[in-house]
């Protein structure tokens, strides 16, 4: 079914997505607000800030079966939930737009322009060449519930059901053990460093040839503590203001 009918959307509809941006992360409450995850904080923030302009998807929040009552605990959380879709069981979408940051009217935090026009926040990275039209870009916004080591599987899913054969559009949003908490850097190809969604990405789509909005979570204090690590709750004031930076980040590249 086309995807507007089976998200019923409103009656007014947006640009057609030219960008897939897709955040990496674990489902499920174990794993909410861990560094792990700051690829679902990432696309959650381009949310709130787009809510105004999406295709008007109506949906309630999910229930519990048993008590029957609403399992978000304020109506923000809820209307922020909602707004996304179960596609199969393997991945939260919606299709929203996001207007060019350097245009009149835009999102861009002026502060953070100069290093986002350099290509990264504290650090290098590719350059970023911002257009100048003011249009907004139809992007789809995507949190992979296939659990991060089988986060290919919902990207080539995405990638096969909007037609994104360029992977020039397509935009991955991961935690970075080599970045120090606060930096935010911005890649186009590459390696994976070992990122197990990454991985499972490249050998999915049989590609390197996609860009990647890189959020450093730091390092461990061991090697052996990584996997505790990476799965502990964000406690850096420099990861959460990262967050938005990387939004600032998406946001460029999609009117790049």
């Amino acid at each position: 079914k086309p995807l507007a009918k089976s998200l019923r959307a409103g009656t007014v509809k947006l640009v057609k997505p030219k960008y897939l941006v897709v955040g990496l992360g674990n489902p499920g409450p174990k794993y909410k607000d861990t560094r792990h995850n700051v690829g679902f904080l990432v696309v959650d923030e381009l949310l709130r800030r787009h809510n105004s302009l999406l295709d008007g998807v109506v949906a309630s929040g999910r229930r519990n079966k048993k008590s029957k009552k609403s399992q978000f605990k304020t109506k923000a959380q809820a209307r922020t939930r909602s707004q996304f879709k179960t596609l199969r069981g393997q991945v939260e979408v919606i299709e929203c737009a996001i207007p060019n940051p350097n245009s009149v009217g835009g999102s861009m935090d002026e502060s953070v322009r100069g290093s986002l026009d350099s290509g990264s926040v504290d650090g290098g990275g590719e350059s970023i060449d911002a257009e100048s039209s003011g249009e907004p870009v139809g992007v789809v916004l995507a949190k992979p519930h296939t659990f991060m080591n089988l986060s290919g599987k919902a990207v080539k899913f995405l990638a096969s059901k909007y037609n994104i054969t360029d992977y020039q559009q397509l935009i991955i949003v991961h935690d970075e053990l080599d970045l120090k908490p606060g930096q935010v850097k911005q890649k186009f190809g590459g390696g994976t460093a070992g990122h197990k969604g990454l991985n499972s990405i490249t050998t999915s789509i049989r590609s390197k040839d996609f860009w990647r909005v890189r959020v450093g979570i730091g390092k461990p204090p061991s090697a052996e503590q990584g996997a505790d690590f990476v799965l502990s709750k964000i406690n850096e004031p420099e990861i959460v203001n990262s967050i938005q930076l990387a939004a600032n980040m998406v946001a460029e590249l999609v009117h790049s």
